[in-house]
């Protein structure tokens, strides 16, 4: 049996829905809960997040969704055999 992570909530947003159907969620982030999450992958730096509906609706500041860390880390690119070749 694998052990539960605790979650980390690193911020929250508000859904917006327009007059034609579509919706956007704007949401804000906490740097100081995120920053032991950074990893460099290809020499760039990233934080992966999941954004999720709140399951109980509107908090009571009107946030309908919350932001956690989303602790997956893609495992680095090998290098193809053709590339060793010493010709």
């Amino acid at each position: 049996m694998s052990e539960k992570k605790e979650t980390i909530y690193c911020g929250n947003g508000k859904e917006v829905k327009f007059d034609d159907g579509g919706a956007i969620v704007n949401a804000t982030i906490h740097l100081d809960k995120i920053r032991d999450h950074v990893y460099e992958y290809e020499g760039n730096k990233y934080v992966n997040i999941t954004v999720a509906r709140n399951r109980d609706g509107a908090n009571e500041y009107g946030k309908t969704h919350h932001v956690k860390i989303n602790d997956y880390k893609p495992e680095p690119k090998k290098e193809k055999a053709e590339e060793n070749l010493p010709f």
